[in-house]
């Protein structure tokens, strides 16, 4: 996925973290937001190191038209 963050176009992935988004509706110019996810625990599970990452999704609430055709 490209997005631009207003500064440059940044190569970023969708990945199996966002539930809420299913690949069928998404779509190239599609309006989307950055949202802030953990993305895993390094060592302890109760006294490790949290590893939060950037991941996109629609913006919620903002009803957007249907993926172009052709």
């Amino acid at each position: 996925m490209l997005t631009d963050l207003e500064e440059e176009w940044v190569p970023k992935e969708i990945d199996g973290e966002i539930r809420s988004v299913r690949r069928d509706k998404v779509w190239i110019g599609m309006l989307v937001e950055e949202v802030t996810r953990k993305l895993k625990i390094s060592g302890d599970p109760k006294r490790g190191l949290i590893i939060y990452g950037r991941k996109f999704r629609p913006i919620l609430g903002l009803q957007q038209e249907e993926q172009p055709s052709g």
